[in-house]
């Protein structure tokens, strides 16, 4: 569910970042920072959809480096 979430993110995110309308408002207010944060949120949603198969490499692999970080981060 979390990765259908990240892709649905990245994708308005990135929808959002090449609509020209919203870029001429933006010009417009002069409010460079909606670009910081689309950025920002374009890398969060990277990391929310490659998480998961990270996380299956080091089941099949059993890379125990790996699972540890994992398993710290659910605490």
């Amino acid at each position: 569910m979390l990765r259908i979430m990240g892709i649905f993110l990245w994708g308005y995110v990135v929808y959002s970042r090449l609509d020209t309308t919203l870029q001429e408002w933006i010009d417009a207010l002069e409010i460079w920072q909606v670009y910081l944060g689309m950025y920002v949120l374009i890398f969060a949603s990277i990391v929310v959809i490659i998480a998961p198969f990270l996380s299956c490499f080091a089941v099949y692999q059993e890379l125990s480096q790996l699972l540890m970080a994992e398993s710290e981060k659910q605490r």
